[in-house]
């Protein structure tokens, strides 16, 4: 799934890989690595501080993303015991209009596909669904967050609801308010212990 930017640029979800890397143990010139890589807490921060900056810069930037689906689902025949003994392969082609809008609340940003065209055929509701959203939205701005997450997936395929595929969802890991609810390490070194069990996860992680 790629999200082509106005000017050729490209974002998708190996970008979490490019933002390690801009902050890696590369020299600038492409050279050997340091004999003394960075504490990962220290690379960590910087990555965090360059999500927050490309938040910041990205908002109001619309992308045409072209996003092909394909999922197996349970076909029409079961077994003596009741379960789905077939398969059945389901396809969908999108093209969508994808940008980062602020969350209700003006805490955070979310992102948003707005889907103009399925299986080469145009999406006849578009303009009423964004007036509503965004024009009319609900009094509550929890609702309003969840009715643009739907909108956001009204033509995923498969038979499990999912919000979650997004282009730049990797990214939300480093973000500052979610990073306490995942651990991290270098290379082949174990996982850090978590600093309290009983810490309460930011919203939005799992």
């Amino acid at each position: 799934m790629t999200a082509v930017v106005p000017g050729g640029r490209s974002t998708t979800s190996d970008e979490i890989q490019a933002v390690f890397s801009r902050f890696g143990d590369c020299r600038p010139d492409g050279g050997l690595p340091r004999a003394e890589p960075p504490d990962v807490e220290a690379l960590l921060d910087k990555a965090s501080d360059y999500v927050a900056e490309y938040e910041r810069t990205f908002v109001g930037v619309v992308a045409e993303e072209t996003y092909r689906q394909q999922a197996r689902v349970p076909g029409g025949r079961v077994d003596v015991r009741g379960f789905p003994s077939d398969t059945m392969v389901q396809r969908r082609d999108l093209k969508s209009d994808v940008l980062l809008v602020r969350a209700p609340a003006g805490d955070r940003w979310i992102q948003f596909r707005d889907v103009f065209e399925v299986d080469g055929k145009p999406v006849r509701d578009r303009d009423e669904r964004l007036t509503k959203l965004f024009l009319q939205p609900s009094a509550d701005a929890r609702r309003q967050e969840e009715d643009i997450a739907a909108a956001s997936a009204r033509y995923n395929i498969g038979d499990v609801n999912r919000t979650v595929n997004l282009p730049m969802l990797a990214l939300t890991v480093l973000d500052p308010g979610n990073r306490p609810g995942f651990r991290f390490a270098r290379g082949n070194a174990p996982l850090p212990r978590r600093r309290s069990s009983t810490r309460k996860r930011s919203a939005g992680t799992r």
